[in-house]
């Protein structure tokens, strides 16, 4: 069955009529009673003897808390000042919470499986059909020797929940109890199954729906969050409204390193030095229309292993592609004196001038590091942009000249398609100056040599003959029967 602890404490809060006719004549019922029979129970005086340190000792922090609001006094005040020393002691991982907060606004509902459940209960059965084992269920799933002080340990919702149930004030047992801290209390189902019990939740069905108003900043009403608009939301009840913002922190200086770069994904690299690198795009050289990308690398330079939030979003003006995102905020593990990158693209619809928000790396609230302050970003036409060094620009839109003097330095001329300079070979005196260059550097293209034809250069002419297929098939020796 699933009777246990959690579940019998959830019934309690959630339905009270159910409880009292069914449960807990069950657990009057029991022969040896737990500390949870007993407070669910409400049975005093049998509580009272937990106040000996040996049987305080076996409490988790729930039970504790609980133990308190029966014993009350000097008791109930000096457990919540230990519960508030052990939380301060504690530091809670800001990434797990964020984590949980990312799987509570993306889940919609518990899925359980009823038949798989039955198959694997009747599959146990089976294999014990001869010899069976049973022993009292405590809480769910949990061995007796594993229900130590560990299972529900010290954390902020338990010190959210200590202090309203124990607090000093007249009215702190009286509203609703709810918590910003609910996603720390998630480390086992039973954990989790007791802090749903407390939150003063309805459950699904049991309540009416929230209504939500988007007003925009001109008054006119909108059915999606716009800029600058105002958003009014109405709850009939308890209510907890999950909200993600963007917030001012203070800088903390660390041994993180932040680097942005913009890249074109069609052509990300280039030569230098006779060595491969990648080829990186000014930001006053965006072409509009076009897609490119921005890649963001975290460089740790300790030897302190770090776990941060990155905060990244595309330029204003900008619309996101390729799986983009507009803004994100994601968690990154950086391991001693490593890197991590992530890659965003984009593109940009229409020209003018723009700005691009740095990257920003965090941790526990704090800014630790970020790259280059506000980019202000320039798009132009693609007529507007030139790339002169590019081998498009020198073959087809350069000076003869000035391409004469680009081959006799390139040093990765090699790898460059020459036949796209065939067109100019119609002059001659360039065709002349460009194969004594080639021929130096001891590089032939046909196309290029083929103009010899035209030009009647008998030098050229020889070296183009002598080098096609077709001419030398045509000239060689055959035999005839």
């Amino acid at each position: 069955t699933f009777a246990c602890n959690e579940f019998n404490f959830f019934l309690k809060h959630k339905d009270a009529k159910f409880f009292a006719t069914m449960v807990k004549p069950t657990l009057s019922n029991r022969l040896q009673k737990s500390f949870f029979d007993l407070y669910l129970l409400e049975e005093t005086e049998a509580l009272k003897r937990y106040q000996r340190f040996d049987l305080l000792q076996t409490l988790n922090t729930l039970e504790r808390i609980l133990l308190a609001s029966v014993i009350g006094g000097e008791f109930a005040q000096n457990v919540l000042k230990n519960l508030q020393d052990r939380v301060n002691l504690k530091r809670d991982l800001v990434q797990q919470f964020d984590a949980l907060f990312e799987h509570a606004l993306h889940a919609k509902q518990f899925e359980f499986d009823e038949q798989k459940a039955d198959a694997d209960a009747d599959e146990k059965e089976e294999k014990n059909a001869l010899s069976c084992e049973y022993q009292e269920a405590r809480y769910y799933g949990v061995d007796y020797l594993q229900q130590t002080p560990a299972l529900i340990e010290a954390n902020a919702f338990w010190l959210d929940y200590a202090q309203k149930l124990l607090g000093k004030k007249g009215d702190a047992k009286k509203g609703d109890f709810l918590s910003a801290n609910f996603g720390f209390a998630a480390k086992n189902t039973a954990e989790a199954l007791l802090a749903l019990s407390v939150i003063a939740l309805p459950l699904r069905g049991d309540h009416t729906e929230p209504t939500l108003e988007i007003t925009g900043a001109d008054g006119g009403k909108l059915k999606w969050y716009a800029h600058g608009a105002t958003v009014k939301v109405t709850v009939h009840g308890a209510t907890m409204l999950l909200v993600r913002e963007l917030a001012s922190t203070e800088f903390k200086s660390s041994s993180l390193a932040v680097s942005t770069n913009y890249f074109d994904p069609a052509d990300r690299f280039e030569t230098v030095d006779f060595e491969k690198v990648a080829k990186f795009v000014s930001s006053d050289q965006f072409v509009r229309g076009k897609m490119y990308g921005c890649r963001v690398v975290l460089t740790n330079v300790s030897s302190v292993p770090y776990n941060v939030e990155l905060l990244c979003q595309i330029p204003t003006g900008a619309i996101a592609v390729n799986g983009g995102f507009q803004t994100k905020n994601l968690t990154r593990s950086l391991s001693s004196y490593a890197t991590a990158k992530l890659e965003y693209f984009f593109y940009f619809p229409t020209v003018g001038e723009f700005v691009h928000y740095p990257a920003h790396i965090s941790r526990n609230g704090q800014v630790m590091g970020y790259s280059l302050r506000a980019c202000n970003v320039k798009v132009v036409d693609a007529s507007a942009v030139v790339d002169t060094s590019s081998w498009r620009f020198i073959s087809q839109q350069a000076e003869s000249k000035d391409v004469l003097e680009n081959l006799k330095t390139r040093a990765d001329l090699r790898r460059m398609e020459l036949s796209r300079l065939a067109w100019r070979c119609v002059d001659e005196k360039f065709f002349k100056e460009l194969t004594n260059i080639l021929r130096r550097k001891q590089l032939f293209d046909a196309k290029i040599w083929r103009y010899a034809l035209l030009h009647g250069a008998e030098a050229e002419t020889a070296e183009y003959l002598q080098r096609n297929p077709q001419f030398l098939a045509l000239m060689s020796p055959s035999l005839t029967s």
